[in-house]
């Protein structure tokens, strides 16, 4: 087997571009599935600091209002997004599939 011979049959199917463009005989990129994806991790990384100020707030002697609202906002925040970001990959995953 020649060089051109593997570039040909191993490597060109999977060739993109320096832009990122799919070359002939590549893989369809799935862009949207992957920022859904990001989407919920940042949700739920988001709830997760939200509840964790929350418990900071209220485990205080008094309640500290200014950690207890901003953890409320990221809790209810990151169920948004997380929940957002779930619905759209499983409709980008049933489109593709």
């Amino acid at each position: 087997m020649t060089g051109g011979d593997a570039f040909g049959r191993y490597l060109l199917p999977y060739a993109r571009t320096l832009s990122g463009a799919i070359c002939a005989g590549a893989p369809e990129r799935n862009d949207e599935g992957m920022l859904a994806r990001l989407l919920v991790a940042v949700g739920v990384t988001a709830w997760a600091v939200g509840f964790t100020f929350y418990g900071i707030a209220t485990s205080t002697y008094e309640f500290y209002d200014r950690a207890g609202d901003l953890g409320i906002y990221l809790m209810v925040g990151g169920v948004v997004a997380a929940v957002v970001g779930g619905i759209w990959n499983h409709s980008q995953e049933k489109r593709l599939g």
